[in-house]
């Protein structure tokens, strides 16, 4: 029994450790992903500058191909909001989603598609890199809708426990001044 209690402390102190440790490294990537969220909005910022900027010159141009450098730089904006929800899904949930992913390079497969001067070998290519990535949306996706569903329910959870806590103070206050009452 002695010795149990000699290794008591060691195990408390060596789990506490872990746990601060954990927590830090958890805080640390926190930090880094709202740093690369703020560093996304900045080029979502300057890319959409650039696509009006590009959505005018094709507007007054007479060559449809203007348009191309327009719809890849919106093409562009919608990869970088993409990896700004895979971010904010990470600081959200604690999780990172595989769907953010899976539609930015979709997305990226299909400006290749539009901008690039492919052959057609390429082009079947890069046909079926896109179907390959809307099948893991479709399988790898239910993943992401379960722990977006038990995200929601905690989020619901931690809704009802705030509604209830003024509830609860009022009650608690409510009872504090009947015993401050009873004692005068």
């Amino acid at each position: 029994m002695e010795e149990e209690n000699t290794h008591e402390p060691i195990e408390k102190s060596s789990h506490l450790v872990r746990f601060f440790l954990a927590k830090g490294c958890s805080l640390i990537t926190t930090v880094v992903y709202l740093l690369i969220a703020v560093l996304l909005v900045f080029a979502v910022v300057i890319a959409a500058v650039d696509a009006v900027e590009l959505l005018i010159e094709a507007m007054t141009s007479t060559d449809v191909a203007a348009l191309t450098p327009a719809v890849q730089e919106i093409l562009f904006i919608i990869v970088l909001a993409t990896l700004i929800d895979l971010v904010r899904s990470y600081v959200k949930y604690g999780k990172i989603l595989l769907r953010p992913i899976l539609v930015a390079g979709i997305t990226t497969m299909v400006r290749k598609l539009l901008v690039a001067n492919l052959t057609f070998a390429d082009i079947i290519g890069v046909v079926i890199v896109i179907l390959a990535l809307m099948v893991s949306i479709i399988f790898l996706g239910r993943e992401d809708r379960k722990t977006a569903q038990c995200a929601k329910e905690e989020e619901e959870k931690d809704r009802q426990r705030e509604q209830e806590k003024p509830l609860f103070h009022l009650i608690e206050k409510r009872n504090k001044e009947k015993k401050a009452a009873e004692e005068k």
